[in-house]
């Protein structure tokens, strides 16, 4: 019996090696790694690129913008600055041509320049803007992406699955907790990444005062849930209301490009209930590209 056992037990061990081999092979460990503090919440580390699933690249400048580009800050003028958040970032289960930025340069034919982090919220975003103003000034066109969950408080770091700072040192147990089931689910953040409270109105009106965001050279692109873009009174009440808000921060030069509203936007172009589709981002590219 205790040789049986034995056997068993060295095929058990066996089988996970080879199992967690396998996972390590394929590259579902090759995923964005991002810094955390309490400033900005998180974001995407500077200068990284891989390959999720070997399949799906991915790649983050010097500042930690979404393409293989260095910035140049004396050739921006021409360029467009692209903040969102997972709408921009696009996510491991695109590859890098086929997220907004880069399907937007091929589309206008100038360089985007994309900045953004999963689950950020307009206050995560003021905050890059803030910690980069000569990046933000010598652009020649901002383009924010908000949906109506951005208007609350900052998103503060919480978790390793989502927003992983270091590579996992068993893949086989990160698979299972992220794929499968998680175990240990992830609670509050700890209070040293916690981003304080704060106002987005006075926020971005100190932006403006200081010349970091110019109104007249930007765009705010409203992006509807599916949910929004399928009933249309929602989408006025819960994402388009925002509009008078913004205008009485930035003034009435800043312009808005309301995504629902235009007759190529349909509910069919989500893969869930707010991510485009790949085909939704395509269509999403051309939407902004003729609103620019």
């Amino acid at each position: 019996m205790k040789k049986v056992a034995s056997r068993i037990a060295m095929a058990i061990a066996l089988l996970l090696v080879l199992a967690e081999l396998s996972l390590r092979a394929i590259g579902v460990v090759d995923f964005p790694l991002y810094d955390a503090d309490g400033r900005i919440g998180y974001i995407p580390k500077a200068s990284q690129e891989g390959s999720f699933l070997r399949r799906n690249t991915w790649v983050f400048n010097e500042l930690s913008m979404g393409t293989a580009r260095p910035f140049d800050l004396s050739t921006a003028a021409g360029d467009v600055l692209l903040v969102g958040d997972s709408i921009v970032l696009g996510g491991n289960t695109l590859p890098q041509d086929s997220k907004l930025g880069p399907l937007m340069e091929v589309e206008q034919g100038r360089r985007i320049w994309p900045i953004a982090a999963g689950s950020w919220a307009l206050r995560n975003e003021l905050r890059y803007l803030l910690d980069h103003p000569d990046a933000a000034r010598k652009v020649g066109h901002l383009v924010m992406v908000l949906n109506s969950a951005d208007f609350g408080e900052a998103s503060s770091w919480a978790c390793e699955l989502t927003h992983p700072r270091q590579r996992p040192a068993l893949a086989l147990l990160y698979v299972a907790r992220k794929y499968v089931h998680d175990w240990a689910p992830c609670g509050s953040p700890p209070q040293e990444l916690q981003v304080p409270p704060g106002d987005w109105r006075a926020e971005l009106r100190h932006l403006v005062d200081e010349g970091v965001v110019r109104p007249a050279d930007t765009t705010v692109v409203l992006y509807p849930t599916r949910k929004e873009a399928g009933e249309p009174t929602l989408m006025a009440r819960a994402l388009e209301s925002r509009m008078v808000e913004l205008k009485a921060v930035m003034g009435d030069t800043v312009r808005f490009i309301s995504v629902g509203r235009d007759h190529r936007w349909t509910t069919d172009l989500y893969r869930d209930d707010i991510h485009p589709s790949a085909q939704g981002y395509a269509v999403l590219a051309k939407v902004i590209g003729a609103g620019l």
